[in-house]
């Protein structure tokens, strides 16, 4: 008997714990056509998310996220009023999301959050992307894209470098040097991206390839130089397969 209702009493406090999660939510979401939307007034900031309709796990783990940073970020916000609470103005958090895909084969969603405390000279901007396979039910990495045994991040660094220097997307900020650093060939460079049907996106945050004034830049890859290396799932969703028409 003390066993059972040892039981129901823990029971009892984890569905009380639930509920307790639950309330304390800093997000309550609303459908607005394809889109998902928040947002929320506090004492000291405004949290405000936007992110697209996908599917029904890709929109739960999406949420789920935004609530991680929101939270993150109202943490920043009663640290930074702890060590400056004469500090005037008001914080915010912004989330932005957006999805791409070919076909119903690959999704990608990006979220790109902007926070702003109080007492910065400017905002601050970080970027997250997922990208999907159909029949997976995790996100699948950058390298999975590709048939093993590819070096593919010495390969995205070579095309992205010459593309981004050839090109006059970065006008007068186009420092050969800083292009470099920002595309070497590590995964960290290369971790943000969308499987989209013209090619294949790299985002390329503030200070990455140039001064934060260039602020984020976008870099699409055609299918066609990379098919080499594609998966053939992902070289037939892109009709760049061999023997595609």
């Amino acid at each position: 008997m003390k066993k059972i209702g040892l039981m129901m009493i823990v029971a009892l406090m984890l569905a009380a714990a639930g509920c307790a999660r639950q309330e304390a939510a800093l997000l309550t979401w609303q459908r607005a056509g394809d889109r998902w939307e928040a947002h929320r007034d506090m004492e000291t900031y405004t949290l405000e998310a936007d992110i697209p309709a996908v599917s029904d796990a890709i929109d739960e783990a999406n949420k789920a996220r935004a609530e991680d940073m929101a939270r993150s970020f109202s943490l920043e916000m009663a640290q930074r009023l702890e060590e400056l609470p004469k500090t005037e103005g008001t914080g915010a958090w912004v989330l932005k999301g957006e999805a791409s895909g070919l076909d119903d084969r690959f999704t990608s969603v990006a979220l790109v959050q902007y926070t702003y405390l109080p007492g910065n000279a400017h905002g601050a901007y970080a970027i997250e992307t997922r990208t999907y396979q159909a029949g997976c039910a995790e996100p699948v990495a950058l390298s999975s894209l590709f048939v093993p045994g590819t070096d593919i991040y010495r390969e995205l660094s070579r095309i992205a470098y010459w593309m981004l220097l050839d090109s006059d997307q970065l006008g007068d900020y186009a420092d050969p040097q800083w292009i470099s650093s920002g595309t070497e060939p590590t995964e960290e460079n290369f971790s943000a991206f969308m499987v989209r049907p013209e090619g294949l996106e790299i985002i390329f945050a503030p200070y990455q390839i140039g001064p934060w004034a260039l602020g984020e830049q976008r870099l699409t890859i055609p299918w066609s130089r990379l098919a080499q290396w594609l998966t053939p799932e992902l070289a037939e969703a892109a009709g760049v397969a061999e023997g595609a028409a």
